[in-house]
């Protein structure tokens, strides 16, 4: 082994090649990909929507659950949202951030709602309004009211620059 500067050069060529054979390895298999998208091309398939699906199926299932709401959020919010899910209320405004779900189910009371969470929060040990919003089934709106509320109680910590809230009771007390 050659040493040079202090550098032993043998090990740093062996690097060397090592790290250019893998990059035309990395080429190969990005032409081979590229040839796959091209296959299914020609068989009829949307490639923007199959490199969506490949995206996906990478995520965890409740990363991809949080950024599915959080799509829908915003569509609903621009107004981008399909016909269907949005629904007139008596003074012919749309509630945007009223789910589905929400609509269709007795209206339940705020206290129920407030276990829930608290339960939701503690079980998964996440706190944020999409994933109130999710797991309880109901709109934006409500999620959002539900956090103020677990906040002023002490329950969760106020969102920090990254929007992330800590858990502050490790217990659900009535309030």
């Amino acid at each position: 082994m050659t040493n040079t500067g202090g550098v032993a050069a043998d090990q740093l060529r062996a690097f060397v090649e090592r790290i250019e054979r893998l990059e035309e390895e990395k080429k190969a298999i990005s032409e081979d990909i590229k040839d796959v998208y091209a296959e299914a091309k020609g068989n009829g398939y949307e490639i923007a929507v199959l490199r969506t699906v490949v995206r996906l199926r990478k995520q965890d299932s409740n990363e991809r659950m949080e950024m599915e709401a959080l799509l829908d959020l915003y569509l609903h919010a621009l107004g981008m949202a399909p016909s269907s899910d949005t629904n007139p209320v008596d003074d012919g405004q749309e509630d945007m951030f009223q789910s589905k779900q929400e609509r269709a189910a007795p209206e339940r009371n705020i206290e129920s709602l407030m276990v829930e969470a608290k339960k939701a929060i503690i079980g998964e040990g996440k706190a944020s309004t999409s994933f109130v919003q999710r797991r309880l089934n109901i709109g934006y709106n409500r999620a959002v009211s539900i956090m103020e509320d677990l906040e002023k109680e002490g329950f969760i910590s106020p969102a920090n620059y990254a929007g992330k809230r800590q858990i502050l009771q490790g217990s659900i007390q009535p309030a």
